[in-house]
């Protein structure tokens, strides 16, 4: 269990750091727009616009992807909630304990 919790808390930051490099590819790429057209260079200015836009998209389809698997990890949980709310709770076989029915002094 322990393993699992640590491979999915492993993969899930390795996403998270791949998603703000491309965030910070995506606001470089805007600098370097506006940059470009400052200077006058209109033709590098066109290329960084390309780059910018398939990296913006590239950038909202992660976060798209994100919402998506957080929303169906939501839904299997409300799922197994209920499917354990319906099952109800079996008896347990182990034998019964020993009640104190008196206080004892404490020492």
């Amino acid at each position: 269990m322990k393993r699992t919790v640590f491979g999915w808390s492993l993969s899930f930051a390795i996403f998270i750091f791949f998603l703000s490099a491309v965030q910070h590819t995506v606001a470089d790429q805007k600098q370097k727009i506006s940059d470009y057209i400052a200077m006058g260079q209109y033709d590098e200015a066109l290329q960084a616009q390309a780059a910018f836009q398939k990296h913006s998209k590239l950038f909202q389809d992660f976060v798209r992807l994100f919402g998506d698997f957080n929303a169906t990890l939501a839904a299997i949980a409300i799922l197994l909630i209920l499917a354990g709310s319906w099952a109800g709770h079996s008896k347990s076989t182990s034998p019964p304990r020993i009640r104190f029915t008196k206080k004892f002094p404490q020492i």
